[in-house]
């Protein structure tokens, strides 16, 4: 946190409104909130913002002017909010799943069309409120009259406030995005998820439930194409169903954070619309993936070990591992192009190669027995070094 003299000068700066016109400088707040790190970790600048406006409001009303005792008696009440466990829901359109439920590791999806029951008995107010965002999209209120399958994405998170609930919920819905378009690998957007509308611009209704109590947030909506009752989303041959587990654990080993960290960085890229920027962020999950050391800059050398370790571990015959080396090289030369300023005319040859090369080797973390053991870059080097010399 910043030096007292500096807080009490943001402190003084809040108010900016005399005499019957009251406002408060943003600019002032937002710094205040920023510079407390243990205020913005638990809760949104949403939040600290309103509460904040509480006080002005009543300290305005009792004609005293707001103070550093206010301010510091704000943050204290803040830091003494208990932590709860929020359950957040999101509207899913244009899903298929013919169960009421599914788990996929953290992630929950109901299906209200088929059983409406598990969500309206999170909260008496709910079904009240979920007619109300809906009267002016559908014929019938009757909620009998939605679409055939009307679903709901669920996580849980802990937050002390709603809102931050919201931006942690968001990180995992985001998450999810990411790898069901890496699952799914549809460049053309055919069947994808945009719970978070990514790439469009609708309405996205979040409903949350915590200790008994319930709110909703209204922003936008979201669009769903992507067929839950495909076992290949649960493929254990593939590594899908790792993916989810992955995903649920909370003590990943390094290798596995890194697995996940690609699997997101390869969604991004295909939810992209700039296939310039779909490259770099495919080069990435490669990175991501087999560079030893990750503070070293990409170099000839560094694009050689990555070119070869891909080799090795995508294939066991001589021409084979030469191919995937001269791919990898390949891609290489063409994200450096890119860097450099030639992306007016993108070959989406070379993107699609990116998005296969990523692809193909998070697959092989994913499902190959061998690498499935390996815990962290150290070990990975060692592998690939023994297949060097068999």
């Amino acid at each position: 946190m910043g030096k007292p003299q500096d807080i009490k000068n943001l402190v003084a700066k809040i108010v900016t409104g005399s005499g019957h016109t009251l406002s408060w400088d943003e600019d002032a707040l937002l710094d205040l909130y920023r510079d407390n790190s243990l205020i913005n970790k638990n809760i949104s600048f949403k939040f600290f913002k309103k509460r904040i406006g509480e006080v002005i409001k009543l300290a305005h009303s009792n004609s005293v002017p707001f103070s550093q005792n206010h301010y510091d008696d704000v943050i204290l009440k803040i830091e003494e909010l208990p932590t709860q466990e929020f359950e957040i829901l999101y509207e899913l359109n244009k899903a298929k799943l013919t169960s009421a439920s599914l788990i996929l590791g953290v992630y929950k999806i109901y299906n209200y069309s088929l059983d409406p029951q598990p969500v309206r008995e999170k909260s008496k107010y709910f079904q009240e409120k979920f007619d109300q965002i809906h009267r002016n999209t559908r014929n019938n209120e009757n909620t009998n009259c939605l679409q055939r399958d009307f679903l709901f994405l669920s996580v849980k998170v802990k937050a002390k406030e709603f809102y931050k609930a919201c931006e942690y919920a968001d990180t995992l819905i985001d998450r999810f995005e990411n790898i069901i378009a890496f699952i799914d690998g549809d460049f053309e957007g055919r069947s994808t998820v945009e719970v978070l509308n990514y790439v469009g611009d609708d309405k996205i209704v979040r409903y949350g439930f915590y200790d008994g109590n319930f709110t909703f947030n209204l922003h936008r909506s979201a669009k769903f194409d992507f067929d839950f009752d495909n076992e290949h989303i649960f493929c254990s041959e593939c590594g899908n169903n790792r993916i989810w587990q992955i995903a649920s654990f909370e003590n990943l080993t390094k290798i596995e954070e890194r697995i996940l960290t690609a699997i997101e960085w390869v969604g991004k890229g295909i939810r992209d619309k700039d296939r310039s920027k779909s490259l770099i962020q495919f080069v990435f999950a490669i990175e991501g993936l087999l560079q030893h050391q990750v503070d070293k800059m990409i170099n000839p050398s560094i694009v050689s070990q990555l070119a070869d370790t891909a080799a090795f571990i995508l294939a066991c015959e001589v021409e084979s591992r030469f191919t995937i080396a001269r791919e990898m090289r390949d891609i290489y030369k063409y994200r450096s192009s890119i860097a450099h300023g030639n992306s007016s005319n993108v070959d989406i040859s070379k993107v699609w190669l990116g998005f296969r090369m990523a692809h193909k080797l998070i697959r092989a973390f994913l499902s190959n027995e061998q690498l499935k053991n390996i815990k962290n870059s150290d070990e990975l080097k060692d592998y690939v070094e023994k297949l060097k010399f068999q």
